[in-house]
């Protein structure tokens, strides 16, 4: 049996390319731990939190200032608690591209490199974002966990979601999928064959409409990887 894992995400950082004024790295990081650890891990950093003199909330780096012999002991007491951190570094004088120009592209592409990397590695990932472009990118899961098929375009909604999030993780060329191919997946529980004009406007679009990432060409849709594939729509 596949263990529950999970994560929470936040990034550091932003979309300028403003070198002058800007910082030229941008970085987003996990914190990765056992499900059933969950609540030894809040009590022990509530444990942290008032070893070191902090208020309710978040531990941040702000409150510790230029004072790095404190951090240097906070750390080394996060260093002890059971967890794991991943994190991807870009730096963003490396990046080329259009795409990048535009924040929302910028932000996707970007928490992609990890959510990708962290689902192909941890299956039964849940996964807790911070409150910038990665809830952007995982609109697509959202959708999943909230929306119940009620009626037959929801759940041919649904289908055709869980269809590509599956060729998401298992391809490592993430390839697109025709839409041949996608009707014969969606038809096989269905009493008439969908229509293209239906399967566009009523499928895709409105998924679009919600905020799912779709990208589509002529070699048919697939859940965009790279920056470019963020302007196909």
């Amino acid at each position: 049996m596949t263990q529950q894992i999970t994560a929470f995400a936040d990034e550091f950082g932003n979309n300028s390319f403003d070198f002058q004024t800007q910082g030229s790295h941008f970085i987003i990081a996990t914190v990765i731990t056992k499900t059933e650890n969950l609540e030894k891990l809040r009590e022990e950093i509530k444990d942290i939190r008032k070893k070191h003199n902090f208020q309710t909330g978040e531990i941040k780096s702000s409150g510790v200032g230029q004072n790095h012999s404190r951090r240097k002991r906070i750390i080394e007491d996060i260093a002890k608690l059971d967890i794991s951190v991943y994190a991807v570094v870009v730096d963003k004088r490396k990046l080329s591209g259009e795409g990048f120009n535009y924040k929302k592209s910028f932000y996707k592409f970007l928490n992609n490199l990890l959510y990708k990397e962290l689902f192909r590695t941890f299956p039964n990932l849940d996964l807790n974002v911070d409150e910038h472009g990665g809830n952007d990118f995982m609109r697509v899961l959202n959708f999943l966990e909230s929306e119940v098929g009620n009626d037959q375009q929801r759940i041919d909604q649904i289908n055709f979601l869980k269809l590509l999030l599956w060729l998401h993780r298992a391809n490592p060329k993430n390839r697109y999928i025709t839409t041949k191919e996608i009707a014969g997946h969606l038809n096989q529980s269905l009493p008439e064959k969908i229509q293209e004009e239906y399967f566009r406007t009523k499928v895709v679009g409105n998924l679009r409409d919600k905020g799912v990432l779709i990208a589509s060409g002529r070699q048919g849709y697939k859940i965009p990887t790279c920056a470019g594939e963020f302007l196909l729509f």
